[in-house]
């Protein structure tokens, strides 16, 4: 495992679309002071989501809401495809007010055969369309242990985020998630 950078805390991001899941990531969160912030579920299609969302909304590291939310918008890296999904992301990014995260890659890809080459096309296009402003890097764990180890699947990002100049790289391994998620 080379995985090269510094861990001050991460955002705990729901998997699973169950309330229950969200109160047991609060309360991790409330135990450990490295989990810095959750962005769990509630049902937005539901009548009850205003209470739920009252349920969690003053919780001090509860960050944002989702419904499950397609990482890099899922590409078809297996088939090595760009359009139209790339276009499709720098219209997505025209909005200032949507951020983009480094991650979920590696399941879109051939889970036994993926080359970090396969993944660069992806990264230059995000990269492109956001900016390290708005950019941030993410691991897509544990479901990206089904295409490889949590170190290969972080070392392919943390390798193209190394490319950037040096306040570049804040901003993706850190900056925008604090700025994004207020911590």
């Amino acid at each position: 495992m080379k995985i090269e950078i510094g861990f001050d805390g991460s955002v705990a991001v729901q998997a699973r679309m169950t309330l229950d899941e969200t109160r047991w990531l609060l309360g991790l969160a409330a135990r450990h002071e490295s989990i810095r912030g959750v962005v769990g579920y509630v049902e937005f299609l539901s009548p009850e989501v205003g209470s739920q969302i009252d349920e969690f909304k003053d919780h001090p590291k509860c960050v944002g809401m989702r419904h499950v939310v397609d990482h890099i918008s899922k590409p078809l890296i297996r088939d090595g495809v760009l359009s139209p999904w790339d276009d499709h992301i720098r219209e997505l990014a025209r909005f200032e007010n949507v951020s983009c995260k480094l991650s979920g890659m590696v399941t879109e890809a051939d889970w036994r055969n993926w080359k970090p080459n396969d993944l660069e096309p992806y990264m230059d296009v995000v990269l492109e369309a956001f900016g390290p402003n708005r950019l941030m890097i993410g691991s897509d764990w544990p479901v990206c242990l089904v295409a490889g180890s949590y170190g290969s699947v972080m070392n392919v990002v943390v390798d193209f985020v190394r490319r950037l100049s040096s306040d570049e790289q804040a901003r993706v391994l850190g900056g925008t998630c604090r700025e994004v998620y207020g911590l």
